[in-house]
């Protein structure tokens, strides 16, 4: 105890003060930027809202008594980390949030003994593209998207038929693969009657095409992704557990590229047998079999039957 106190003495009044004032001004700095980095204590409850979602929770919030604050450009509301959990049940128990699409609940808003059928149809498609926006935003990677839709007229006493076309725009949470890609498509195509998954075009906010339209008869460029992603990955796997079984689990690092063979082979034989027998004509014969005797039998009983009925139309003939 004597030693550290020797040490300290040899620092000065002047020194033990700066190095106590360092301590506090650090001290200070660290509780300055963890209040900085938890924004003041608030939470985020939504961000991307579209302008009618933002004023549908600031309004609930309202109505709630529950104080708010927007940011982002009033696409994100934040509230106190402690209510956050009511806030978000408030809002909640309103009602579902659109998030700028409209769904069938269109329906419940026009009057449909004064909407015309054009009108209608309109708002059948606009319902259509807006569940199919909600069903595509439920997916963990995506946090926003547009559908569009184009369903050709029906039209009488025409023989050509027009097929339904599609096409999407994502915002997306990090990179989608191919199979994710797939899956919005066909999710697309089972919703809408005559769609088929290869008129579905795809594009993320960036301007990157995700998917286009392919001709029937070949693969899509998703699913031949998909194919190749899946090799790489089975062959990582197979060349990471034999190297890390010489250097260690965890001492390799391993990067795989495959490249696929799209070209199709087909193969057709014919086959000559000389000493095979060939079918060159069939007859078919059908013969009937009866037992005489049964058919005198029945004969002479008919017969009988036959005189009988004769001779008592007679006086009527």
């Amino acid at each position: 105890m004597n030693a550290l106190l020797e040490q300290v003495s040899k620092f000065g009044i002047g020194r033990l003060i700066a190095i106590f004032g360092l301590t506090v001004g650090a001290a200070a700095a660290l509780v300055l930027f963890t209040m900085s980095m938890s924004g003041d204590g608030d939470s985020l409850l939504f961000s991307g809202l579209e302008p009618a979602d933002a004023a549908t929770v600031t309004e609930r919030l309202d109505t709630a008594g529950i104080a708010y604050e927007l940011r982002e450009g009033g696409s994100a509301v934040y509230v106190s980390s402690d209510t956050v959990d009511e806030a978000r049940l408030r809002v909640a128990s309103g009602g579902a949030l659109s998030f700028g699409s409209v769904g069938y609940e269109i329906f419940d808003e026009t009057d449909a003994l004064g909407t015309t059928s054009f009108v209608q149809n309109v708002n059948a498609k606009r319902a259509m593209e807006g569940e199919l926006a909600r069903s595509i935003n439920s997916l963990a990677s995506v946090s926003a998207s547009r559908v569009h839709l184009v369903l050709p007229e029906r039209r009488l006493f025409s023989q050509e038929t027009e097929q339904p076309s599609a096409s999407v725009v994502l915002t997306t949470r990090g990179e989608l693969d191919a199979a994710q890609v797939e899956t919005i498509r066909n999710l697309i195509a089972t919703a809408v009657p005559a769609l088929a998954a290869n008129r579905i075009t795809v594009a993320d906010d960036r301007g990157r095409l995700l998917a286009s339209p392919t001709d029937g008869d070949n693969a899509s460029v998703a699913a031949l992704e998909s194919r190749r992603a899946g090799v790489e990955q089975n062959l990582r796997g197979k060349v990471r557990d034999v190297v890390e079984g010489v250097v260690g689990s965890g001492g390799a690092r391993v990067v795989v590229t495959a490249e696929l063979n799209r070209e199709s082979l087909t193969e057709s034989s014919q086959q000559f047998d000389p000493d095979g027998q060939v079918l060159r004509s069939t007859e078919t014969r059908e013969e009937l079999f009866y037992d005489k005797a049964k058919l005198l039998e029945n004969g002479e009983r008919w017969e009988a039957e036959i005189a009988r009925n004769l001779e008592m139309d007679a006086p009527y003939r």
